[in-house]
């Protein structure tokens, strides 16, 4: 009742003889309107039916079946659940119940999606785009990078930024990072970069 995963139980048909209360808060459902139903109330039509196929034949031959589908809520909502149904046996061995426990990831996806569109928009950019730690040491690396700078991701990851600029500007590049982290924006900045064979731009 408190856990904080919705929690489903089923017959062996899939009819719902029992929800949590966070079930309740995930779909909308309360346990009197879910009770008797089939899961499918919150089909969302978007998972294509061999994956249905499959969580029955795993469930039914006994063995636990995990994955992610998108499901609607009663106020015809999607969300996106990771699920887990662990069949439950009687003294004989025989299946007498299913057990599901939901979760809502839909803010977590939509997360992953927003920064791996994000990322994919930075790696496919001309600008060379780079994050280095306050340290100066070189994180990541797109290849608009190694076009402007001449260095591969794989030489420039894990060196200090200090590659990118002549030796007689590494004072401008100290000076740029402190007013970073002083939490002062630098918008535009002009400046000479140095490339991996050494001509200056």
């Amino acid at each position: 009742e408190q856990a904080a995963e919705g929690i489903v139980i089923t017959a062996t048909d899939g009819r719902i003889q029992y929800v949590n209360p966070a079930f309740t808060a995930l779909t909308g459902y309360a346990r009197q309107e879910a009770v008797g139903q089939q899961p499918r109330i919150l089909k969302s039509g978007r998972q294509p039916a061999a994956l249905y196929e499959d969580l029955w034949n795993t469930i039914r031959s006994g063995r636990v079946w995990q994955g992610e589908m998108i499901n609607r809520r009663k106020d015809g909502t999607f969300y996106t659940e990771e699920m887990q149904i662990t069949p439950v046996e009687d003294a004989s061995g025989q299946i007498v119940n299913y057990i599901a426990i939901k979760r809502d990831v839909t803010g977590r996806r939509a997360a992953e999606e927003a920064q791996a569109f994000l990322a994919a928009i930075v790696e496919s950019s001309e600008d060379a785009i780079f994050t280095f730690t306050p340290a100066g040491a070189i994180l990541t690396w797109n290849r608009g990078a190694e076009a402007v700078f001449g260095h591969a991701a794989a030489d420039a990851i894990g060196k200090h930024a200090s590659i990118l600029v002549p030796p007689d500007r590494l004072a401008l590049l100290t000076d740029l990072i402190q007013r970073v982290l002083q939490g002062q924006a630098v918008s535009q900045y002009e400046g000479i970069g140095l490339r991996k064979d050494g001509r200056l731009f």
